[in-house]
């Protein structure tokens, strides 16, 4: 499965990487980081040229899933506030999917009388960095206060 895969594939046994890829932020269940325990962690690449079909590793990732009785979890990058972003150490087979490299933004439209404005971005931005591209176009949007959170 994992060679089939454009991202990266991070397993219980790259020590150092599965650390930092598992790794989930929440308040509401703990005063901080929350044990999360995935099998794996697919980190697809949204640039990945080696496939004709785009988002092929998220559907690899859910064929596998499906064939093999994994549950998925998908995360956007961020954290989310309780926690349920991620594969709990309870699920004994939990696939974490890190949209984290989705984090582009890029400005569509403007029309003419400046009515409207149109964004397009990808779900792994986080916030800060979103609150920055929509400064440096003079638009504004409604949104949380957490920095770190993805979109």
């Amino acid at each position: 499965f994992g060679s089939s895969l454009c991202g990266d594939l991070v397993s219980k046994y790259d020590y150092n990487e599965y650390d930092s890829a598992r790794q989930q932020y929440s308040t509401l269940q703990t005063d901080g980081n929350v044990e999360t325990l995935p099998s794996f962690v697919i980190i697809p690449d949204p640039n990945c040229k080696n496939y004709q079909q785009e988002d092929n590793d998220i559907k690899l990732t859910i064929l596998y899933a499906k064939q093999c009785n994994f549950k998925i979890n998908i995360r956007s990058g961020g954290h989310q506030w309780n926690g349920l972003s991620s594969c709990s150490f309870k699920d004994n087979k939990c696939i974490q999917i890190d949209m984290k490299l989705y984090d582009e933004t890029k400005l569509l439209d403007t029309n003419i009388y400046n009515e409207f404005t149109i964004i397009k971005s990808g779900v792994g931005i986080h916030l800060t960095d979103l609150w920055s591209f929509m400064h440096q176009n003079d638009i504004f949007m409604p949104s949380g206060s957490c920095s770190s959170v993805g979109l």
